[in-house]
């Protein structure tokens, strides 16, 4: 908690909230139970899990209906997949609180990231105090903020004016993964 001023985890997508460990026991007779006891630093998503245990329970060749947005981590688990940072991570937070006024909920903290090789970046609104949910955020609060991971993995240095090409780079990453929560900096109106 405070690392990066909150003390709550959904209202921010930093490090300390969304990089978690993933603890996977597959059957002692599967392939894949020879990793158990074993760390694999590659990067995961949770639509991987689904996946992963498609491939865990039909086989690889398994076909499924419909498309999926995760990958399974057989590659990994096997050892075939070993560039960690190979899979880009989108992330999504957004914080709501009933409106004092009509009892409707209302959406006071979004932000969208990805996490693309050791860059990370992130776009969004950012409340004036995370521990005031009823007060709204200013629409001056745009944040849009670039880190390298690899050389800072606290996100203590923000670097979106130092490496403004990897930070526009990231946004349309974020902009073509779907619908962003946010607006770019560009497209926000000034506040009254």
């Amino acid at each position: 908690f405070l690392e990066h001023g909150a003390t709550q985890h959904s209202v921010q997508l930093y490090q300390e909230v969304v990089h978690v460990p993933l603890w996977i026991k597959f059957p002692a007779r599967h392939a894949w139970a020879a990793r158990h006891g074993q760390q694999v630093g590659n990067r995961v998503r949770l639509v991987d899990i689904f996946p992963t245990l498609v491939e865990l329970v039909a086989g690889q060749d398994a076909l499924l209906p419909y498309a999926l947005d995760g990958r399974s981590l057989g590659p990994i688990l096997a050892g075939r997949e070993r560039q960690p940072l190979a899979r880009d991570v989108l992330l999504r937070a957004s914080f709501g609180a009933p409106d004092p006024g009509s009892g409707t909920g209302s959406t006071l903290f979004l932000c969208d990231g990805v996490l693309s090789g050791p860059f990370k970046a992130l776009a969004g609104y950012r409340l004036q105090d995370s521990q005031d949910a009823l007060r709204p955020y200013a629409l001056g609060d745009w944040m849009g903020e670039l880190y390298d991971l690899s050389s800072d993995p606290g996100e203590r240095r923000e670097l979106s004016a130092a490496r403004p090409d990897d930070f526009l780079r990231l946004l349309a990453r974020i902009e073509a993964s779907g619908a962003p929560l946010v607006a770019r900096r560009a497209d926000v109106p000034a506040a009254d």
